[in-house]
Parts: structure tokens; C-alpha cells; sequence
């Protein structure tokens, strides 16, 4: 539309500076018409950047959550090797202690050591935390995404 009234003022019978200025406002309408489409075309460009970024950080959220589904996996086993190897070296090393020495000379009874009990629990605890941090993780990206 824009063009169109330049260029009806172009064909009148003009002044050679009305010409000029006839001129200069058709590149001015020109230029206005380029920016409305530019201007038009800014919704359109932030949308595809949005989605494409969205897209982007659903899959590397769904990478860390294998990742991390895959670490707690192997912590977890590597936990419960540990538990029956300490499992196995309970009983023996107790069965050892209640067995009465064979001809050792019979000492007066001294202070009583407790010991703590082995890490089996710290392991169990260690392990729960971190399954129980990298469930939170995940729900709470979930449900970022589904309200998203």
C-alpha cells in the first residue's frame, strides 16, 4: 500500500524538490514495509528458538538421568559387593575371638573395648541418600517439563 502512494505521488506534476521529497518518502516507505515484515517475523523466530530449545534440554536432562540411573546402578551393586564381603568377614573374625586359646596362660580381665559396629549401615545410608537425591532430581525436572 505503502508503494502504491509513492508512486502516485512520483507521477503527479511535481516541483523538482517535491520530486525529491517524493522520492525520499517512497524509500521511507520502502525501508517501513521491510521493517513490518522483520517486525512479523520476530514472534515466529523466538517460537522456533523456544521449541528448539526445549528440545535441547529435555534430551540432555533425559542423558543426565541415564547417566545418573546408570552411576546409582552401579554404586548400588558396588554397595552390596562390599555389605557380603564384610558379611563374610564378621562371622569368621568373631568365631575367632569366641574360641578359647589352647594352652595361652589366662590373663586378668582388663577394660572392655566396644567398638562401633561396621560400616554396613553407613553404606546403606550412603547409598539411600543418593537414590533418594537422584529420585527428587528427576521428579522435580518432570515436573518442570509437564508444567512447562
Amino acid at each position: 500500500m505503502s508503494k502504491l502512494l509513492a508512486a502516485a505521488l512520483l507521477k503527479d506534476d511535481l516541483d523538482g524538490d517535491d520530486k525529491i521529497h517524493a522520492a525520499l518518502f517512497s524509500v521511507a516507505f520502502g525501508e517501513l514495509d521491510e521493517l513490518r515484515k522483520n517486525l512479523a517475523q520476530i514472534p515466529l523466530d523466538v517460537d522456533a528458538s523456544a521449541t528448539r530449545f526445549q528440545r535441547i534440554t529435555t534430551q540432555a536432562v533425559d542423558d543426565f538421568v541415564a547417566v545418573a540411573n546408570e552411576a546409582l546402578s552401579k554404586f548400588i551393586h558396588r554397595t552390596n559387593e562390599i555389605k557380603a564381603a564384610l558379611g563374610e568377614i564378621q562371622p569368621a573374625s568373631l568365631a575367632a575371638a569366641n574360641e578359647p586359646a589352647k594352652n595361652a596362660p589366662v590373663a586378668a580381665p582388663g577394660p572392655v573395648e566396644i567398638h562401633a559396629p561396621s560400616g554396613g549401615r553407613l553404606w546403606a545410608i550412603v547409598a539411600g541418600a543418593f537414590a533418594g537425591g537422584v529420585v527428587v532430581g528427576v521428579l522435580i525436572a518432570g515436573i518442570y517439563f509437564a508444567l512447562k
